[in-house]
């Protein structure tokens, strides 16, 4: 079970294999912030450790996420 600091802590998933978008995230993201990469759901690790993160950007447009509404919609349920 994740502690109280685990659940407190500013996080986001970023769902993109682009570079330059990697980059352009990470010159905006507030001192603070901590980031999670993946192309994949299995790359996040287990359900308990998606919840953790406050947010996600996911990139519709990457040719390394397969298919990004279905992602999304298993996500959803």
């Amino acid at each position: 079970m994740p502690s109280i600091s685990d659940r407190m802590r500013k996080r986001f998933i970023l769902m993109a294999g682009d570079p330059e978008l990697r980059a352009a995230v990470v010159a905006a993201t507030p001192e603070g912030w901590g980031m999670t990469e993946a192309t994949d759901l299995d790359g996040l690790g287990d359900w308990q450790e998606v919840l953790l993160h406050r947010f996600m950007l996911l990139s519709l447009d990457d040719s390394r996420i397969e298919d990004p509404i279905e992602l999304i919609d298993t996500l959803r349920r």
